[in-house]
């Protein structure tokens, strides 16, 4: 760690002392197993399975394998352990977060099945440490549920791996039933059949007492020292590092930084430099005095905050004498602004300070400490080139966000959303200026450097933008640009605000077409992602109300891959939250009997949302956008009118006679009539309807709601009633 620190040669230095004997009585007792458990170990680690799972050979060993099955049912334990990685490489390997990863395993999963649905995808809590480990656990959960069975999978992230705490290794539980072996799917007489609370519970206790097959843990104090006082860290690392009880020497000192002390001068200056101004309110600016006065106090303050960290980090330990000594201090003082803006967003006061209260304190202050304000929040954003060659130069944001070169160069991520957060970046656009703030935001979201998290936000912010003064036209390059390329994620999230840009937008929608979205739209829909390709469905909707926009979606090939997803949906539970979009997208694109055409002769369309209406409730968002799909199927065809009222009237009738006439059912019951009014164009329909004693179903909504009031258990508007009056006495009733 020296040479490594120093760039010179050194022999290694050696310690003595005397080996001491453990006393049993002070070693830690090993955690037993629970009933009908047994602890198995894999490659450093220690779980615990059922009695009924036993190691399944592979091709190598017959044993230790990370794999087990039950002989009974065919269940199946697979455990996944990563190899380890460091922590600084993580960012550059697009998996800083453990969604990351699961985002990987959800991909293969979904890809190794025809049908497969995302039942569950969130994060978990780790809930047993059974060898003391002092590392940081973080944990995500899914289960999948697809043609080959269920699939549970907890996968869990140890942050910080002794004994220098800068390592992370990925492990995965995943717990697999056979379809016929799952409640719901399979039959009783064959034997038990698992629920999913049975496999997630399973699959939860074998994470919960994953721990290191060791239970003791070395640290090398001053090595993480070094790589402490060196930045070397992230800000959760330096979180973590500074409030774990299990770092604390015996002095009662905690694991911090050298740079500690400056970053306190540093942070101190600011909120002297604030308060006397005294231009804040009154409550704010006792505060601020209060946190002077107390949780600050014999902390020296500076004139010159950026100065004064420029000129720490050219008198860093190791520097002088080397050749590459102005390189090192590039890349020293990059890493000393992250930490100071660390420092100053929470990590040292909390939530009693932080950017977002300098960028708030700006508009009230001075012209001279309004400038240093602004030099200081440079400094922390710390745009500079790639090249660590090149130095950091003190220029205004602004300045860099305006260079056509912005796309190449770094910068701190958390800083630039607190800026864009707290209306600091807006401010500098006056009124008549929206369409600089979003193409600004816009080059944020191209820029290389930028991380996920970033443009994640980018891409919410501009879901909270003013809809009557969003420049849309700047937008959509940027938004295009990451949904043609961007990670699966991020397609997600552009989706959504294309879904949002979208709504009541005709030019933005042509535009969109122009760009071709209806080739991005098609291989969207390809994908395995629930969550991609609900968005997707939705954009749809608002895409095919105009019919140039059908056309141009039908010559890209999407019917036929909405037919797929029908087909393969159309019994599984757990996608209605896709068949309600899909049902509303396959009805609009039957507004051109072309379309319609290809719908009814491509397969069982009809079939499909027939099986789908009577296996949902009524009221439910499903089945009011499956009505509306079957209506506009059946339009232009008797024959499938005849065969759709024979399967459906009955059913929607009962509904219409006792369904809660509330405002939540509003949409369903005026769909429902909608599509009662269809079926009675056929004269087997009618007597269908009157047997089914439709006209009980008209009087009791007429009961209900009174014409052009607001009163009653249902809302109805005019054209409502209307349409129940139509339909009271159907054509060819008599």
């Amino acid at each position: 760690d020296y040479m490594w620190r120093f760039g010179l040669v050194q022999p290694c230095p050696r310690f003595a002392a005397a080996l001491t004997e453990m006393n049993p009585q002070t070693a830690k007792p090993l955690v037993r197993p629970f009933f009908d458990h047994y602890m198995s170990t894999f490659q450093g680690y220690t779980f615990f399975l059922h009695k009924f799972f036993d190691d399944k050979p592979n091709a190598v060993s017959t044993k230790n394998t990370g794999s087990y099955i039950c002989r009974e049912d065919g269940r199946e334990v697979d455990i996944m352990v990563h190899d380890a990685e460091r922590l600084m490489d993580l960012e550059k390997l697009h998996k800083d977060h453990i969604r990351w990863v699961a985002i990987e395993y959800k991909t293969a999963i979904v890809e190794s099945m025809t049908q497969c649905t995302v039942v569950s995808n969130r994060p978990y809590i780790k809930k047993m440490n059974l060898s003391a480990d002092i590392a940081l656990w973080n944990c995500w959960e899914m289960f999948l549920v697809g043609d080959r069975g269920a699939v549970a999978v907890i996968l869990m992230r140890r942050q910080y791996v002794p004994p220098l705490l800068d390592m992370v290794q990925d492990c995965a539980v995943l717990i697999r039933c056979p379809l016929a072996r799952l409640d719901g799917f399979g039959d009783p007489a064959s034997g038990k059949l698992w629920t999913f609370d049975d496999i997630s519970d399973a699959c939860r206790l074998t994470a919960d007492s994953f721990s290191p097959a060791t239970q003791t843990f070395s640290v090398y104090v001053p090595i993480i020292k070094a790589k402490l006082d060196a930045l070397l860290f992230d800000e959760e690392a330096y979180r973590w590092l500074q409030n774990n009880p299990l770092l604390i020497d015996k002095n009662e000192r905690r694991m911090t930084p050298k740079a500690i002390k400056p970053a306190r001068r540093f942070l101190k200056s600011i909120i002297d430099m604030i308060v006397k101004e005294k231009s804040l309110g009154q409550a704010r600016q006792s505060a601020y005095e209060d946190i002077l006065n107390n949780d600050m106090e014999g902390d020296v303050v500076h004139s010159n905050p950026v100065q004064m960290a420029v000129d720490f980090a050219r008198k860093a330990e190791g520097v002088d004498g080397t050749d590459d000594k102005e390189d090192r201090i590039n890349a020293y003082l990059k890493r000393v602004a992250r930490y100071f803006a660390y420092c100053v967003d929470g990590g040292i006061l909390g939530m009693k300070f932080g950017i977002d209260n300098i960028a708030e304190a700006i508009p009230q202050v001075g012209g001279d400490s309004q400038k240093k304000l602004r030099a200081i929040l440079d400094f922390l954003l710390h745009i500079r080139e790639t090249n660590i060659r090149k130095p950091w130069r003190s220029v205004s944001m602004m300045q860099h966000l305006r260079d056509p070169e912005f796309l190449d160069m770094e910068f701190n991520a958390p800083v630039m959303m607190s800026l864009i957060e707290s209306l600091y970046i807006k401010r500098f656009f006056s009124k008549g200026q929206e369409a600089q703030y979003v193409m600004m935001l816009g080059t944020l979201l191209q820029a290389k450097n930028a991380n996920v998290n970033l443009k994640a936000f980018v891409c919410r912010h501009y879901l909270e933008l003013p809809d009557e003064k969003t420049p849309w036209a700047v937008m959509l390059p940027a938004l295009m640009e990451v949904v043609k390329g961007g990670t699966l994620f991020l397609k997600t999230y552009c989706s959504a605000a294309l879904v949002s840009l979208t709504a009541n937008k005709e030019q933005v929608k042509n535009d969109l077409m122009q760009k071709n979205i209806a080739q991005v739209i098609t291989t969207q829909l390809k994908t395995s992602d629930d969550d991609l390709m609900y968005y997707t469905l939705v954009l749809m909707i608002n895409l095919t109300k105009a019919i140039q926009h059908r056309a141009i979606l039908v010559q890209c090939g999407t019917i036929p891959i909405l037919m797929t997803i029908l087909t393969s949906s159309y019994d599984n539970r757990f996608r209605y939250r896709i068949l309600t979009q899909l049902s509303a997208v396959i009805g609009q694109m039957c507004n051109d009997e072309d379309s319609r055409k290809m719908f009814v002769d491509g397969g069982h369309v009809v079939d499909c949302f027939i099986f789908v209406f009577r296996s949902t409730n009524a009221g439910t968002p499903i089945k009011t956008k499956v009505m509306f799909a079957l209506r506009q199927l059946i339009v232009n065809s008797f024959d499938l009118k005849a065969i759709v009222g024979k399967q459906v009237i009955g059913d929607l009738c009962s509904d219409l006679q006792n369904i809660d006439l509330i405002e939540a059912t509003e949409d369903f019951v005026r769909t429902a009539f909608i599509l009662v009014k269809e079926l009675s164009k056929s004269s087997d329909n009618c007597f269908l309807l009157d047997r089914a004693n439709l006209q009980g179903c008209v009087k009791r909504i007429k009961e209900k709601v009174k014409p052009g009031t607001r009163q009653g258990e249902m809302e109805r508007n005019d054209e409502t009633l209307r349409i129940v009056q139509a339909t009271a006495k159907p054509k060819n009733f008599n």
